[in-house]
């Protein structure tokens, strides 16, 4: 999902998003509280990532296939069309795996985390990671081995 828009449009695609009442809010109205991004970890929530051009993306949980780190960077894989499109955060890995739901994404080192409801296959000779049969991705760090054993039943 590819969505362009202002800084003021995304507070209101943000309503679906709601958390008690508290200091990490930034909105708050007398019933409903739109809470940041970074502490939504609902499905419908909205993440904005940056694009190599300085454009701004804006993706849902479910549209990340993989993350891969960089220093205090993370650059998120989106699969899209059946193709995948680059965009990075300027956070680090923890903090990010910490604001997207847990029973999507599983941790599989130290560098790289991948979306498990739509990982497909990976092969560790190569290094790559599958998703939604049609999408693959190579690894910038490379993965034990026994990892990709791991994934599965």
């Amino acid at each position: 999902m590819k969505i362009y828009q202002s800084e003021s449009h995304q507070l209101q695609d943000l309503k679906n998003c709601q958390e008690e009442e508290g200091p990490s809010s930034f909105f708050q109205t007398k019933k409903t509280t739109v809470a940041t991004h970074s502490l939504c970890k609902t499905s419908e929530c909205l993440f904005r990532l940056s694009t190599k051009n300085g454009e701004y993306v804006y993706v849902r949980p479910n549209d990340i296939v993989l993350i891969e780190s960089c220093d205090h960077l993370v650059k998120a894989y989106i699969g899209f069309n059946n193709e995948v499109k680059k965009a990075v955060r300027n956070s680090t890995l923890k903090d990010f795996l910490q604001m997207l739901p847990e029973e999507k994404f599983m941790r599989i080192g130290r560098f790289c985390a991948v979306n498990i409801h739509r990982l497909s296959g990976g092969n560790c000779n190569t290094q790559t990671f599958e998703f939604d049969f049609t999408i693959s991705v190579k690894l910038a760090h490379s993965v034990s081995p026994r990892i990709f054993s791991t994934i599965g039943k």
